[in-house]
């Protein structure tokens, strides 16, 4: 056993931690096959979800619903010649359900409050995907408006790409804002992978 866990091992490099020891329901779930010993791993199995083999060194891994007992893979490989069947990777991975990540971050807050501080260092727009552990990758196109109270003018402009850093209409309104000052995103679209975008509810932030 301990030989074969040496020789092989399952990474999900999709993770924000590559080791984590966890497959989310209702999603593919990423595997990349590490084998040091250069035999080619035949098939694999597990007792729960479904397994699509993508590759010889890579697969994903699919389950419907929580697992009571974890999952654990078995696998088959030819070792010195000789046909080994269910070799147990000693990995026992827990289920988790995908949390809710649509809702607009900034830095760290998602709760429609921020401090003027943390404003001024936030340098891109990003989804509340820190309960997430795993990787994704998007885009954010909004509306920014904002009435300075210590300005006679209203703010009101677009935000492309998420980035706050970039956007000059952006920098200028972080020096009329103060304490007590609102900042409205509307119109926000959320665009994937797949170019598909996916609008999202408008928030209110309150400078504390």
């Amino acid at each position: 056993m301990t030989h074969a866990w040496a020789q092989v091992k399952f990474i999900q490099p999709n993770m924000k931690n590559p080791d984590e020891q966890l497959v989310y329901i209702g999603i593919q779930n990423y595997f990349l096959i590490q084998n040091t010993n250069g035999t080619k791993i035949l098939s694999i199995q597990c007792k729960e979800g479904k397994i699509e083999k993508i590759s010889d060194t890579t697969f994903n891994f699919k389950i419907p619903n929580a697992s009571i007992n974890g999952i654990q893979f078995s696998y088959t490989w030819v070792k010195n010649g000789k046909l080994q069947k269910n070799i147990v990777y000693p990995v026992l991975y827990r289920t988790a359900t995908v949390p809710d990540i649509a809702r607009l971050r900034l830095g760290s807050k998602s709760n429609g409050k921020i401090s003027l501080a943390e404003l001024k260092m936030v340098n891109k727009l990003s989804l509340d995907d820190k309960d997430f552990k795993t990787k994704i990758t998007y885009n954010i196109l909004c509306e920014v408006s904002c009435k300075p109270s210590k300005s006679s003018d209203m703010y009101v402009f677009n935000i492309r790409n998420g980035d706050l850093q970039g956007n000059p209409d952006f920098q200028e309104l972080l020096s009329k804002v103060s304490k007590g000052d609102k900042i409205r995103f509307d119109k926000i679209k959320v665009i994937g992978n797949n170019k598909t975008a996916r609008p999202l509810e408008s928030v209110t932030f309150l400078i504390e």
